[in-house]
């Protein structure tokens, strides 16, 4: 579990960076310099939201499968 975390990290900051260049490339200039001071609290902030998601999703197919191999 401890290196799926750490790839699980790696997935969430990496789409929420992703997801930040988008914004901000899609966005007039003046709305990127107005939320520019809080962009790295909101880019960690997906980051922790993606890395609940993956984290959830994990323990739900693992307990799915346990239950689909256990009848077997």
């Amino acid at each position: 579990m401890p290196r799926d975390v750490g790839l699980y990290w790696g997935i969430a900051f990496a789409w929420s960076a992703l997801l930040i260049v988008i914004f901000v490339c899609t966005q007039p200039s003046s709305e990127v310099v107005r939320v520019a001071k809080v962009l790295p609290i909101l880019w960690c902030g997906i980051a922790l939201m993606d890395w609940v998601l993956l984290v959830c999703m994990q323990q739900m197919v693992g307990h799915m499968w346990d239950e689909k191999t256990t009848e077997l």
